[in-house]
Parts: structure tokens; sequence; C-alpha cells
């Protein structure tokens, strides 16, 4: 009887699994694709294009000096500058080296060789396309300067650098200088990468 009723069982679980339905397949993972890295923005050069008008909101990220944008490097780009003027300075973490007379200051992160910041002084205003960034550059108009790009956001004192005065747009990566060199106001424009 033993037998019978194990025989019995037996068959029973053969037919019923055979009758069962099949287990449902797992669903495929959603593999879901990263989404694009936005565009650059446009950059503008500034000895062709009047950026206050082409781009009143402008930014550091958006300025091309010479075809030199930031976050070029250096080598692939040097060329565009002209001749070296004087020898480098080797800074902290940036290697300084000017141009077009001293008009054009490029730093170059001294580990990666990348242009991190670019400096427009008093003898490079000539080539500037944009009037407002040539008065800055000429005399340091600071009138024409706050009705171009309004009341700067920080305005710091730096002595140990030639007794500079930075007016600062944060908001624009970008700060406007005026420096006492040899008991004479030079003017500078001061481009940065985004910290």
């Amino acid at each position: 009887m033993f037998r019978r009723v194990m025989l019995f069982g037996l068959l029973s679980v053969f037919v019923l699994g055979a009758c069962a339905p099949a287990p449902e397949p797992e669903p495929e993972p959603v593999v879901e694709e990263a989404a694009p890295p936005p565009p650059p923005p446009t950059t503008y050069e500034l000895t062709e294009v009047v950026i206050s008008e082409e781009e009143p909101d402008f930014t550091s990220q958006n300025v091309t000096i010479l075809g030199v944008t930031l976050g070029d490097s250096t080598n692939a780009v040097v060329e565009n500058l002209g001749e070296q003027t004087g020898t480098t300075i080797v800074g902290e973490d940036d290697y300084l080296t000017v141009y077009q007379e001293g008009g054009l200051i490029l730093y170059t992160h001294k580990q990666t060789g990348i242009a991190r910041r670019i400096e427009l002084a008093t003898p490079y205003a000539d080539e500037i396309a944009d009037p407002n960034l040539m008065a800055w550059l000429e005399n340091g108009d600071q009138a024409v300067l706050r009705e171009w790009l309004g009341a700067e956001e920080a305005l710091e004192n730096v002595p140990e650098n030639n007794n500079a005065t930075e007016f600062a747009y944060d908001s624009r990566v970008l700060w406007l200088v005026k420096y006492l060199i040899e008991g004479q106001d030079c003017f500078a424009g001061r481009f940065s990468q985004i910290p």
C-alpha cells in the first residue's frame, strides 16, 4: 500500500509539474543612457567681436583671445600669441607667460599644461573690439565699467600684488584690476576658468 501511495505521489508530481505554467522570464534590466554633455558655450574673439552687444551676459567661458580659450592646452595654441615678452614666471600653481609686449598674460597650470587664466592689460587695449573693455584697459573708467557690468560683486585691495584693486564679478568669473606699477596706474581684465 505504501508503494502505491508513493507511486501515486510521484506520478502526481510529474503530472502537476508538466501542467504547471512555465516561470516568467526575468525582465531585462533597463539601461538608461546618460544624458549627453551640454554643448560647450559659444565663444567670441575679443579682438573681433563687441562682446557686450553679441553676448551681454557673457562669462569668461565665452571669451577667446587670439584663438586661445580657457581650458585649451597651452602647447597647442601658444603659436597664436606671438612673441613672448621676457621670461616665464613660475608661480605657485601656474606658469605666467607674457605676450603682446606686456598686454597679454597667460596663466598655465603647471601639472596639466591647461590655460587657466588670461589677463589683458593696458598695452593691449587698442586690439580689443569692445569699447567698454577697451575703455577700462585704457584708463580704468569706473563709471563706464559700472554702466557696462553693473556694480562689482566684491572690491578687494591686494597690496602685495602691485597695490592692486580688484573689481570682482564672480558670477562672470571676471575680475577687472587696477595696478599701481612704478607710480603709474595700469588696468587689466582677468578671465578665469570656473573653479
